[in-house]
């Protein structure tokens, strides 16, 4: 069965995958730039993005889940709109 102190002192002993400050994300996302940031996705397609260079968040939650959504169009279209702006 599940054994919380046994499951946490393991989670505890794992030594990170990157660095403290470093961006991360568990897939690539075309629209994501690089550098300092790290996004997480959710199901029907939200997304949060942290971007630590640019000193910003970018959340979008939508308020129907459905299964297989990695990022809704909506989602990436405003993230992608942001840092066009961003960029003028």
């Amino acid at each position: 069965m599940y054994d919380w102190d046994k499951s946490t002192a393991m989670l505890a002993a794992q030594a990170p995958w990157w660095e403290p400050g470093a961006g991360s994300g568990y897939h690539a996302l075309p629209f994501v730039p690089e550098g300092g940031v790290c996004f997480g996705t959710g199901a029907g397609g939200s997304i949060v993005l942290v971007d630590a260079d640019r000193r910003m968040t970018v959340a979008y939650v939508m308020n129907k889940m459905a299964p297989g959504m990695i990022v809704c169009p909506i989602a990436a279209a405003l993230v992608e709109r942001v840092y066009s702006i961003l960029n003028h």
